[in-house]
């Protein structure tokens, strides 16, 4: 399957995600877990900005939504499931009638399900592809959930953009970079260069899906 990895030199980080998976080791699963205590304020990481999320305590889809807000230029996307249930749809078709142009590939058999979003995003003038196994040299499932903004934030995790992703799972987001040059002791200063090295990464990788995929 197309996955990634992401890995997180800090401390902070690691003991966010160690509180989540005492949790679950303990049983609890969903709402009201101890991880609602964690410290969840923005990791500053050599001046980039990280944020961590975890559903379905900390409504990461309202997270998502949010930096898609910070939008100026463009937008791309891989995810492998994207439901009409979601609230990201909507977001998006919004920043496309304010001129944001818009790219993403979906998986191709989640994508053609009558459920998805894929013809409703289609529909509202979003570039939208499926993906294509034997344009990919036989790989497996498109199973990203990655969204790159601008040259300015990297958003990826477990969540894929559907309401039981948000409400009713346990799962995880991470938001990468910020275009705000946020002071000290709240994710800043930022490296804006370093930031817009990792969007590229992502970028390219999304794009390189897109040119072995087939538009709806």
């Amino acid at each position: 399957n197309l996955n990634h990895v992401v890995i997180f030199n800090s401390s902070r980080i690691a003991r966010m995600y160690a509180t989540e998976f005492n949790d679950l080791v303990a049983g609890t699963f969903g709402a009201m877990s101890t991880r609602r205590k964690a410290n969840k304020s923005t990791v500053n990481l050599n001046g980039v900005p990280v944020r961590i999320r975890f559903a379905p305590d900390d409504s990461p889809e309202l997270e998502v939504v949010k930096q898609m807000l910070k939008t100026k230029r463009w937008m791309y996307f891989a995810i492998f499931t994207f439901s009409s249930s979601s609230g990201i749809d909507d977001a998006m078709i919004m920043l496309r009638r304010a001129g944001v142009r818009i790219r993403g590939v979906l998986d191709a058999v989640q994508g053609k399900h009558a459920w998805s979003a894929t013809k409703w995003l289609h529909d509202k003038g979003i570039d939208v592809f499926l993906s294509d196994s034997k344009k990919m040299h036989g790989l497996g499932k498109l199973h990203h959930k990655l969204m790159v903004i601008d040259s300015d934030i990297v958003i990826a995790g477990s969540m894929n953009y559907t309401s039981p992703a948000n409400t009713l799972n346990d799962e995880n987001i991470f938001v990468i970079g910020t275009p705000y040059d946020l002071p000290k002791g709240k994710g800043g200063p930022v490296d804006a260069k370093e930031i817009a090295k990792i969007a590229h990464f992502f970028k390219q990788e999304i794009r390189r899906i897109i040119l072995r995929s087939r538009r709806y």
